[in-house]
């Protein structure tokens, strides 16, 4: 799951990290998704930001998103609920059709 360290990125204007998975990350472990729902806890806990955002395609066409946040200001439930997913207001997920794929020296979900 290294690449979810190398693809980290910090957006200093809003103050979240993000960071994707991609299906070959889950092809190098046999654990692999698994081992994935751990990262944005991970994350959160070594990365000073408002909040975490990691984005996993497993090659099913829908693409999860996880976010995580240790701060009482700020409420990733509610953005969970504008993509159509739910959780709490310092843990919450989603899911949306499509795959992840680069443009440029951006991720995006298609």
């Amino acid at each position: 799951m290294s690449g979810a360290v190398e693809r980290l990125h910090l957006h200093p204007r809003w103050g979240v990290a993000t960071t994707v998975l991609l299906p070959d990350d889950f092809h190098d472990f046999p654990d692999g998704v698994e081992r994935s729902e751990g990262i944005s806890n991970f994350l959160q806990a070594v990365i000073p930001a408002r909040a975490i955002l990691v984005l996993k395609d497993e090659g099913t066409g829908i693409v999860r998103g996880s976010f995580r946040t240790q701060r009482d200001d700020v409420d990733v439930g509610k953005l969970a609920a504008l993509l159509g997913g739910g959780g709490h207001r310092k843990a919450s997920g989603f899911g949306i059709p499509g795959k992840i794929v680069r443009t440029g020296d951006r991720w995006k979900v298609v």
